[in-house]
């Protein structure tokens, strides 16, 4: 079945059904949950229809957020409690873990990505993933390390029968803190300082869709070959992918005037799409749904130029 009322509620339920399972084992139900979720946005593209999948991520990420958000609240109603918990145990004993623990977190990350790529392109005889990133990319991923909701909820799953499990929740409170204050606060300016401008379409980004849209003007060539399509029909997909090549292609311009005028002149044209719209439904040329659905796929379209250029 392909249908977001059902398919939506089911990827809601799988989450438990990879977490109970294997706490009943005795291992981490939340790392499974991890791997979960990490092998079903793999497969998504195989699983999911297109249709189905634009509303799938729609409503994860308000889900995300509303969750994330609920374990901030809970981190904060009990951190006094773990305080009030930890018992004789000094300050400096707990300043110090903290500090030690919050270091190690960040400087494990930052030693991760400054080895690990180079060992797997040894491993794997491949200069790729040498060479994926300059310095500054690779610094920024492991300055951007900032624990969250996933270490949060891994800490407060630990069972109340555990003896630290008071310290256990401190050092995981006070590391999320820390790298939220210590790193989250100060990375703007460290992306400005490193050279990091507005986030857009990367130059491998613009080659992966040009290809895949040349990949599909050879595919209409040979199923031209092959079958007889009326001509009108064979020209008009074939126009469809080389005014998207070229789209790509203005988008491209390395100054970035010629994507700025694109975008320009997209936003002019698609407001008047709009206003024609609205005047058809105010007249009743067309109804509530086929405008909700002509205006979304307009919406679709608008927020594809939100995008700025790198």
């Amino acid at each position: 079945m392909h249908d977001a009322e059902i398919e939506i509620p089911i990827s809601l339920l799988t989450p438990y059904l990879a977490y109970i399972p294997a706490e009943r084992m005795h291992v981490s139900g939340i790392l499974a949950t991890v791997a979960c979720g990490v092998y079903l946005g793999w497969r998504s593209d195989g699983i999911f229809r297109p249709e189905v999948r634009l509303q799938s991520i729609a409503f994860w990420d308000v889900l995300t957020f509303v969750l994330s958000s609920v374990l901030f609240v809970l981190l904060g109603t009990q951190f006094r409690v773990v305080l009030n918990g930890l018992g004789d145990v000094s300050s400096w004993t707990l300043t110090r873990d903290a500090l030690l623990v919050f270091g190690v977190v960040a400087a494990v990350r930052f030693v991760w990505m400054f080895t690990v790529p180079h060992l797997v392109a040894v491993l794997g005889r491949s200069r790729d993933w040498a060479e994926l990133d300059p310095w500054q990319d690779r610094f920024v991923l492991g300055w951007s390390g900032m624990r969250g909701a996933l270490s949060l909820a891994a800490a407060l799953s630990i069972p109340a029968s555990v003896a630290a499990r008071d310290e256990i929740l401190f050092l995981t409170f006070t590391t999320i803190l820390a790298t939220m204050v210590v790193l989250g606060i100060p990375l703007p300016w460290l992306l400005e300082r490193l050279g990091f401008g507005p986030v857009g379409l990367s130059s491998a980004e613009l080659d992966a869709r040009r290809a895949v849209a040349e990949a599909a003007l050879r595919r209409l060539d040979e199923l031209d070959r092959q079958e007889s399509f009326p001509p009108e029909l064979v020209q008009s997909l074939r126009q469809l992918y080389q005014s998207r090549i070229g789209r790509l292609e203005a988008r491209s311009d390395g100054d970035g005037v010629g994507t700025e005028r694109y975008r320009r002149l997209r936003r002019e044209l698609l407001a008047a799409e709009r206003a024609e719209l609205r005047r058809r439904e105010r007249d009743g040329a067309v109804g509530f749904s086929t405008a909700r659905r002509i205006e979304r796929q307009l919406d679709h379209e608008e927020s594809s130029l939100l995008i700025s250029p790198r």
